[in-house]
């Protein structure tokens, strides 16, 4: 961590959309103080919407939280801005079961029921450090 706890907060307290939100987010996951990191990751992603690692350490944390149909709203708004993201793809896959396809993608079936298309989420053990790519990837473009 670059900064120290008390840095952080008093940086995020000036400006809470500031992507340094999704590191010390995550230092709080890390911890398990998974309240301070829901209030950190909302405050910052409110502020700062677009910022896709702070999106992907709150996903983490309601995982982490077994809130497991959270994290996969999270890791859909993550496909949507990246619709061919391997990593998300296969987060999801594991999450649900299925393959995730955006509703309006090509791929997505009209037929498809709104019932079919939320499969139930499974607990499965998988490594979140594996989407750090979406931001190699854009990067690499």
């Amino acid at each position: 961590m670059a900064l120290d706890e008390n840095q952080f907060k008093e940086l995020l307290k000036e400006d809470p959309g500031n992507a340094e939100f999704a590191e010390f987010s995550d230092y709080l996951r890390r911890k398990k103080r998974f309240l301070e990191a829901f209030d950190v990751c909302f405050a910052g992603l409110s502020a700062n919407p677009s910022c896709d690692h702070g999106r992907l350490v709150l996903a983490r944390t309601f995982y982490d939280c077994g809130y497991y149909w959270f994290a996969v709203r999270e890791l859909k708004m993550l496909q949507e801005k990246h619709p061919f993201n391997k990593s998300i793809k296969r987060l999801l896959k594991y999450l649900t079961g299925s393959e995730v396809v955006n509703e309006s993608s090509p791929e997505a079936s009209p037929s498809q029921s709104a019932a079919e298309s939320e499969d139930t989420v499974a607990e499965a053990e998988f490594d979140f450090e594996d989407l750090d790519l979406i931001e190699e990837e854009e990067q690499d473009k």
